[in-house]
């Protein structure tokens, strides 16, 4: 099984699930709200729904879930490690964008219609890095939609690399290595950590001068791709099905 044929195999996957998603999406976040408002005989404040919270868990749970399931399939299909790693990424980008285009294409209907001119599918976050921007809107969700699910393929593989209690001391030293850090850091240095925090973070997110750059926002992201794919790769090299009576 060729590059091409897994990548044709996980879109196809990820088209079906996709459009399931996009049925339940338009009932809770379009259908039933607007239905709320027109059950109190119309309301003149105006109602939102995020945008894009649900579509970023959702891409996360298809990544993480993928990352297993698919494996399995295609390392039994003859199908390399590398290609199984390409294949992950590259459909992940391609649902990461499909997903902010078509969300975005519904803000387009549902802002041209009368019949929602109380309701409105909010971009509230994507709108800081924008300025109202459709191309630059575009790339900010796709790309936030996509670090999630590097976030998720990192998850998923650990999760199912690393078993035991060994996983179990992983996670509580990731939890406490940053809570110590944050201790001994002012007892170091003999200087408050929070203006060193608040800096590192505006920096982070693109917050210069009172607004927020989309550079700077997109650079983190970046950084936390590559770092976040770069271990999932190595968690990956000796990666092997696992069995339940293994």
């Amino acid at each position: 099984m060729k590059l091409t044929t897994a990548l044709r195999y996980r879109l196809k996957y990820i088209a079906i699930s996709g459009g399931i998603y996009f049925g339940f999406f338009v009932a809770f976040a379009i259908i039933f709200p607007l239905l709320g408002v027109i059950a109190i005989g119309g309301s003149h404040e105006q109602v939102y729904s995020d945008l894009l919270f649900s579509p970023l868990i959702y891409g996360f749970i298809m990544a993480f879930i993928g990352v297993n399931s698919d494996f399995k399939l295609f390392i039994q299909n003859g199908v390399s490690r590398r290609t199984i790693f390409i294949t992950n990424i590259i459909s992940n980008l391609l649902q990461s964008f499909g997903l902010a285009a078509i969300c975005l294409l519904l803000k387009k209907v549902v802002d041209s219609l009368p019949i929602f001119e109380n309701f409105t599918l909010s971009t509230f976050f994507l709108d800081f890095y924008s300025d109202g921007n459709l191309l630059k809107t575009l790339f900010i969700f796709t790309w936030i939609l996509f670090f999630g699910t590097c976030i998720a393929l990192l998850a998923g593989t650990f999760n199912d690399r690393v078993q035991g209690m060994k996983k179990i001391v992983i996670i509580l030293l990731l939890i406490m290595i940053p809570t110590g850090l944050l201790t001994l850091f002012p007892i170091a240095t003999g200087t408050t950590l929070s203006p060193w925090v608040a800096t590192f973070m505006k920096l982070t997110i693109g917050l210069q001068n009172g607004r927020f750059h989309l550079l700077p926002m997109s650079i983190s992201l970046l950084v936390g791709m590559v770092i976040c794919l770069g271990i999932t790769y190595l968690l990956n090299v000796r990666r092997e099905v696992r069995r339940l009576n293994a």
